[in-house]
C-alpha cells in the first residue's frame, strides 16, 4: 500500500491524488507510488525513507527484495544525474545483497553515495537500513547495493519531464504446480513483448528456500495471479506461474519511466526479483523463501509506450539455494 492505510480484509488503498505542488516534488513516480519519500538529493548523497506497507511486502510479511532493488537503482540514478550536471543517465549493472528482513510496519531508510564519479561511468553504493520510526536511529542493515551507470550527452530542453525538473529543483541545480522441474534453463530475462532485443537479464538472481518451516499452502485458485502488490500496482500482469516458468508483461507507462521516457532500471530489477521469487516459491513446494542476491545487467532500453515481457526460468534448484 502506498500513501493509504490498511483496512479490514487486508486491502490496500491507492495513494490520494497529488496536489500540483506535490506532483512537482515527485522525483521518481514508481517509488512515489509505493510511498517512498526523498529526504536529500545532492551530488554526494541521495537519501529517502519508505514505510513498509502491505504493498511493499512479499506474502510472508517482509519487505519485497525487488522494492529494495528499485530503491537502490533509483536513488543511485538520481545521484548520478545530479553529479553529472544534468547529463542523460542509464543504468548498466545493479548488484544487490539482501542481508536482513524488514517487516510490515517497519520504516526503512535508503542512502546512496558515490564510489567513483567518472566523466562517462559512475559507480554508486547504496545501503538500506531499518530505522526507528521516532528517532530514525539505525537498527539493522537490510540490503547493500552497487550500481554502475553510464552518463551521456547533456539533455535537451524538449526532452525534460516533470521528474527531471523536480530533481533539478530539489538538488538546486542551476541548469536551463509443476513441483520439481528440470534443474537447468535459460537465465531470467526481461524483453520487449514483440520479441525484439532483451532489455535486461538477471542471471545472478538467487533465492534461498528454507527447510525448517512446513510448506505453506498454495494460494486459492481465484488469487493465482494476484501475487505481488508492488509489481502489479505498476500495471504488471502475470501470464504464467509454474515451477518451470514465471512470465508476465508490463506496459511502459510514465509511472514506470525515468526522466528520459525510458523504462526505469529499478522497475526491471523489481520484475526480475519478483518473478524469480514466485518461481522459487512454487518450485520449493510452497516453502518460505528469501532473496539472497540479485545481479542484473541492463542491455537495451524500453521506451514509453512499449510493452515488456519478463520470463524467469530456473538454472539450479537446490534444496536450500535456487538460482
Amino acid at each position: 500500500m502506498a500513501g493509504g492505510s490498511d483496512h479490514a480484509g487486508g486491502k490496500a488503498l491507492p495513494p490520494p491524488p497529488a496536489s500540483a505542488d506535490e506532483e512537482e516534488a515527485v522525483a521518481d513516480k514508481a517509488l512515489h507510488l509505493l510511498g517512498f519519500e526523498f529526504t536529500r538529493i545532492s551530488e554526494r548523497e541521495v537519501a529517502g525513507r519508505l514505510p513498509v506497507t502491505a504493498t511493499c511486502c512479499q506474502p510472508f510479511g517482509v519487505l519485497n527484495g525487488g522494492v529494495s532493488a528499485l530503491m537502490a537503482e533509483s536513488a543511485a540514478s538520481i545521484g548520478a544525474y545530479v553529479a553529472s550536471g544534468g547529463r542523460r543517465v542509464a543504468g548498466v549493472q545493479l548488484s544487490v545483497n539482501h542481508l536482513r528482513p524488514a517487516r510490515l510496519g517497519d520504516l526503512v531508510h535508503a542512502q546512496a553515495c558515490p564510489v567513483q564519479l567518472g566523466r562517462t561511468i559512475q559507480v554508486w553504493e547504496v545501503q538500506i537500513w531499518r530505522v526507528d520510526p521516532s528517532t530514525e536511529e539505525r537498527k539493522g542493515l537490510v540490503s547493500t547495493a552497487r550500481v554502475t551507470l553510464l552518463t551521456a550527452n547533456p539533455t535537451r530542453p524538449e526532452e525534460m519531464s516533470s521528474h527531471e525538473a523536480s530533481i533539478k529543483k530539489r538538488a538546486k541545480l542551476a541548469l536551463g504446480h509443476d513441483k520439481w522441474p528440470a534443474t537447468s534453463g535459460w537465465p531470467q530475462s526481461v524483453a520487449r513483448g514483440d520479441g525484439r532485443a532483451p532489455v535486461a537479464n538477471g542471471v545472478g538472481t538467487r533465492m534461498e528456500a528454507g527447510t525448517a518451516d512446513p510448506p505453506s499452502p498454495p494460494p486459492p485458485a481465484g488469487d493465482a495471479f494476484k501475487v505481488d502488490r508492488a509489481l502489479q500496482s505498476l500495471g504488471f500482469e502475470f501470464t504464467r506461474v509454474t515451477a518451470r516458468e514465471v512470465a508476465g508483461r508490463l506496459p511502459v507507462t510514465e509511472t514506470c519511466c525515468q526522466p528520459f521516457d525510458m523504462l526505469n532500471g529499478g522497475v526491471s530489477a523489481l520484475m526480475a526479483e519478483v518473478t524469480a521469487s514466485i518461481g522459487g516459491y512454487v518450485a520449493s513446494g510452497y516453502r518460505r523463501i528469501a532473496g539472497v542476491q540479485l545481479s542484473i545487467n541492463h542491455v537495451g532500453p524500453a521506451r514509453l509506450g512499449d510493452i515488456v515481457q519478463a520470463t524467469a526460468t530456473p538454472i539450479q534448484l537446490g534444496r536450500k539455494i535456487q538460482y
